[in-house]
């Protein structure tokens, strides 16, 4: 009883305490001796370009400063951008819910990643778009420790993330039909939707351009809307100037989008960028078939020599004006071409109450804004309802379909310079986010059967 009491429960006790420390020790040890190792989750690894992302990065320290880069080589061009980020409590943050506190973007932009890429250090400024638009855009995303600026980071090799993935972005749904057109002298590529249509069908030609890029008419095609990218420029069988447009040719391409047999002839319309806009003014105000139209930062007049339009004269009032021009930085602005006080005559294009979406960039160093407004004096009372005007603050001239990064200037092949086009990163990315779904909303809501009088209000 003594021995017991004495000795043997005091040795019990003890071992036991013995065996529960080792317990907690190996379990301590265990734990700090398995780290988490970061990682990069993505909502999606293919959208569209014009669709959101979120990034989440996890395994990091609390409080951990990191660089998120993203880069983008597709042939020739090669493209960048970086945030910087900080982790949170639980070692995590994400694109939708936390700042970026520098790099090519600032503040809470869930897809400054996309928007704010640019030409990589030392690489001649180039225009973010996919020529090849059936294929993806391959991006690379990575995790690197601490803030580094985007003109200190490794692009090519000799460099080791913490983590990397790739992402795949679309410019089109793989099952929209890519359709080339070269037919009755008219040039360029027809993009219709899946199914069996007809579909509602717009014809979408740009300014003046080596490379008519189709990637608006794919996405477009991607929601529904058949689109006709035109070319008329600087191709076989097109002009190879603006000395040589044929405004006719305009209505032809038109008039053959109109009988195609994929398309609704009675849901039709436009979309024009720069002096493209200008031109597709030409149909609109010929083609009383043309439901609605949007301009985007259009000069108020197209260009071309003087010539008879349907028994309708059309002078060429814009070349006198070439030598108001300024060079910026090495690159030609034509903003000072467009001045108010010259009154530079429009077409009717309201004469057969189309729906008309106007869309300006005010940083736009390529047309000048206020000739766009003081146009709109000339417009009869009864069609001003049908004209709707949205401006956007410090967005520049090529305004895209979201998410897709500012082109601020570049190399024309046509006009063998430089040309300065303007806008501020984060305003003119977040003018496209606004009017992209505007522009699909005004097709889709004025290309409806019965959205549209087939009676023709004309002056």
């Amino acid at each position: 009883m003594v021995i017991e009491k004495f000795f043997v429960k005091p040795c019990l006790r003890r071992l036991l305490v013995f065996a529960n420390h080792c317990s907690k020790v190996n379990h301590s040890s265990v734990a700090t001796s398995v780290k988490v190792k970061p990682s990069i989750l993505l909502s999606k690894t293919n959208a569209l370009v014009d669709e959101e992302v979120c990034i989440t990065v996890s395994g990091l320290q609390k409080g951990q400063k990191v660089t998120l880069q993203m880069h983008v080589d597709e042939g020739s061009k090669s493209f960048g951008a970086c945030g910087h980020y900080v982790a949170d409590e639980n070692g995590k943050f994400n694109t939708m819910e936390h700042e970026s506190n520098g790099g090519t973007f600032k503040g809470l932009e869930p897809m400054g990643l996309f928007w704010s890429m640019q030409t990589l250090p030392g690489l001649q400024p180039r225009r973010f778009i996919n020529t090849n638009v059936s294929q993806p855009i391959d991006i690379k995303i990575s995790l690197h420790p601490n803030h580094v600026d985007f003109k200190d980071m490794t692009w090519t090799g000799g460099h080791s993330p913490l983590v990397s993935c790739n992402f795949s972005q679309w410019y089109m749904n793989p099952k929209v039909k890519i359709i080339p057109v070269d037919e009755d002298g008219v040039f360029g590529t027809l993009y219709l939707p899946e199914g069996e249509g007809p579909f509602p069908g717009v014809i979408d030609v740009f300014g003046i351009t080596s490379v008519s890029p189709g990637h608006r008419s794919s996405l477009l095609a991607s929601k529904g809307i058949a689109s006709f990218n035109l070319t008329y420029i600087g191709i076989r069988g097109t002009a190879q100037s603006t000395e040589g447009i044929d405004y006719t040719y305009f209505l032809r391409a038109f008039d053959w989008l109109s009988r195609h047999p994929s398309i609704n002839p009675k849901a039709l319309g436009g979309i024009g960028s720069c002096i493209g806009a200008a031109y597709l003014s030409i149909i609109v105000w010929k083609r009383p078939n043309l439901r609605c139209y949007v301009s985007i930062n259009s000069p108020t007049r197209p260009e071309g020599p003087t010539q008879m339009v349907e028994g309708e004269l059309v002078e060429n009032v814009v070349p006198w004006l070439w030598h108001l021009r300024e060079e910026i930085e090495g690159a030609l602005s034509w903003r000072p071409m467009g001045r108010v006080e010259d009154n530079v005559p429009s077409l009717p294009y309201w004469r057969h109450g189309a729906k008309v979406l106007q869309i300006q960039g005010e940083d736009d160093r390529c047309v000048n804004p206020d000739c766009l407004r003081a146009s709109h004096k000339v417009i009869p009372q009864q069609f001003m309802d049908n004209v709707k005007f949205i401006s956007y603050p410090g967005a520049g001239h090529i305004l895209e379909p979201s998410n897709i990064p500012l082109c601020q200037k570049n190399y024309n092949a046509i006009f063998k310079t430089m040309m300065l086009w303007g806008g501020q990163p984060k305003q003119h990315a977040h003018a496209q986010a606004d009017c992209w779904p505007k522009i699909i909303e005004f097709f889709k809501k004025n290309l409806k059967e019965g959205s549209y009088s087939d009676t023709i209000r004309g002056v």
